[in-house]
C-alpha cells in the first residue's frame, strides 16, 4: 500500500481479538461494531475522517491527532496550584519511613512500603528497588526549582513523619538534605534510646526551624538513670537542648511562636492500647489489654513527665510559668 505503513500498536479490541477480525452485529443498534481501546505514549484525541482520493477513497479512518490545547501549569494561580500539591502531596496518615540496605551500599531511609508486597512488579536486588514501579507524586519536586519551592513545603511540612528510632531519623535527615528546613512534625515510636546515635539526629534537625511536634514513645522513658536502654526526662531534655536553642533563637527572631516552644517536646503513651476515657483522665473498665490500672499509669507517666519537660524549657528559656508536676502514684 503506497504511502502507509504498518502502525505497530498495543491497541486491541475490548473482547480480546484481533483487530483485523470482522465487526460483529449488534441487536440493540442494528449495526455493526467493534470496541476497541486504543493506548499511545502520548496525549491524543480522535479525528473521525473519510478519504476522498487514492485507493482509499471512500473509506472511514479515525486519526489520533495529537493533544496541544494545554496549558503551563504555572500559569495557573498561586492559590490553585496549592490546592494541587495538597492533594497530591499531604497524607492522611503518618508517613512511616523504615530504613533498607542493598548489597554494597549505604543503608537509607525509605518509606515503609518498599518492604510490603508489589504483585507484578520485579525485586532488583542491587539497586534496593521495584523495577517498572510508577513514580510518586514526589516527582514533581523534581520538575523545576519554582516547582520546588513550592511543593516542598507541603511534602514535608503537612505530614507526620513516623520512625522507628534514632538511628532511622538519621538516616531520614541526611537523605532529605535541604528539605529537612520543612519539617514539622516528627513522631519516633522505639523504647531504645542511644544518646550518641540520638545526638547526631537532633543536630541535624536544627535545620527545622519551623518544628512544631517532636514526639517520643512514653516506654523509652524512665525515672530510673541506670534503665536499660532507655533515657530520664532530665536526660532527654539535655540532648534535646542544643536544638532547642536554635529554635528558640529563630524564633525570637522572628517574634512569633516563642511560647509555642514549650510543646514541642511531647511523651505520647506511644503504641500501646489505651482507652478514650484513660487518655481523658477518666476512670475506665474498658477491658483494653492493659485493663484499668495500666491505662491510667500510663496516662499519669505522660502527663507527668510532659511537666517536668515543659518545665525544664520554661526555666532554661525564660517562657512562662513553671507548672506543677504531678506525683506519681502507681497501684
Amino acid at each position: 500500500m503506497s504511502g502507509y505503513e504498518p502502525w505497530s500498536t498495543s491497541s486491541r479490541l475490548v473482547t480480546g481479538g484481533a483487530l483485523a477480525q470482522m465487526s460483529t452485529f449488534s441487536k440493540d443498534s442494528l449495526n455493526f461494531q467493534h470496541l476497541v481501546k486504543i493506548e499511545h505514549e502520548d496525549a491524543f484525541k480522535l479525528t473521525p475522517l473519510t478519504i476522498t482520493e487514492g485507493s482509499f477513497a471512500g473509506r472511514h479512518v479515525l486519526m489520533l491527532e495529537p493533544v496541544t490545547d494545554h496549558f503551563r501549569f504555572l500559569d495557573l494561580p498561586p492559590e490553585i496550584r496549592n490546592l494541587i500539591y495538597d492533594e497530591l502531596l499531604r497524607e492522611h496518615r503518618p508517613v512511616r519511613i523504615a530504613t533498607y540496605k542493598a548489597k554494597g551500599r549505604a543503608r537509607r531511609a525509605v518509606r515503609s512500603t518498599l518492604h510490603q508486597s508489589h504483585p507484578g512488579l520485579t525485586w532488583n536486588s542491587k539497586f534496593g528497588t521495584w523495577t517498572g514501579q510508577a513514580s510518586s507524586a514526589h516527582v514533581i519536586l523534581q520538575v523545576n526549582k519554582q516547582m520546588l519551592a513550592e511543593a516542598a513545603p507541603i511534602a514535608y511540612g503537612s505530614n507526620v513523619f513516623q520512625l522507628d528510632d534514632h538511628r532511622g531519623l538519621r538516616d531520614f535527615l541526611e537523605g532529605i538534605g535541604s528539605m529537612r528546613a520543612h519539617l514539622k512534625q516528627i513522631r519516633l515510636l522505639s523504647p531504645i534510646y542511644y544518646s550518641t546515635v540520638a545526638i547526631t539526629a537532633l543536630h541535624k534537625l536544627k535545620d527545622a526551624k519551623g518544628l512544631a511536634s517532636l514526639e517520643f514513645p512514653r516506654n523509652m522513658l524512665s525515672d530510673n538513670v541506670h534503665a536499660y536502654k532507655g533515657i530520664t526526662p532530665q536526660g532527654l531534655f539535655n540532648d534535646c537542648k542544643q536544638l532547642l536553642k536554635v529554635l528558640c533563637n529563630h524564633r525570637k527572631k522572628q517574634k512569633d511562636g516563642f511560647n509555642e516552644l514549650l510543646e514541642i517536646i511531647k511523651i505520647t503513651p506511644g503504641v500501646l492500647s489505651i482507652c478514650e476515657k484513660a487518655r481523658r483522665g477518666e476512670a475506665c473498665d474498658c477491658g483494653s489489654i492493659m485493663k484499668e490500672d495500666g491505662c491510667k499509669n500510663v496516662m499519669a507517666d505522660v502527663e507527668r513527665w510532659n511537666a517536668k519537660l515543659r518545665n525544664m524549657m520554661a526555666e532554661e528559656f525564660g517562657i512562662g510559668t513553671k507548672q506543677p508536676c504531678p506525683t506519681m502514684k502507681h497501684t
